[in-house]
């Protein structure tokens, strides 16, 4: 069963960005259980929400690597939007 964790003080995010200039923030990192072929512990979860569009993921770390990674995933896919880049996953427009 994961724990929810509590963000300290420096960790904690706003709970629901209040419009689409906010961008994404993280409101979520909790415990949680690894992939089905790995048994071992440190996987969290992480929830990072901006309005109308939820992404969650999982990373294996201690809580304070697994924070910096989401803040830091937030803050680049904001960064790419407010640049109206586009993601390197796209396919190029012909």
């Amino acid at each position: 069963m994961a724990t929810t964790h509590t963000p300290t003080r420096d960790q904690r995010a706003p709970a629901r960005p209040r419009s689409v200039q906010d961008g994404f923030v993280v409101t979520t990192i909790e415990s949680a259980a690894g992939p089905d072929d790995d048994r071992s512990e440190g996987w969290y979860r992480y929830v990072l929400e901006a309005m109308g569009s939820t992404i969650t993921g999982c990373r294996r770390g201690s809580l304070r690597e697994v924070t910096r990674y989401a803040k830091q995933f937030a803050r680049q896919l904001n960064d790419r939007y407010r640049s109206n880049a586009s993601s390197p996953w796209m396919r190029k427009q012909r």
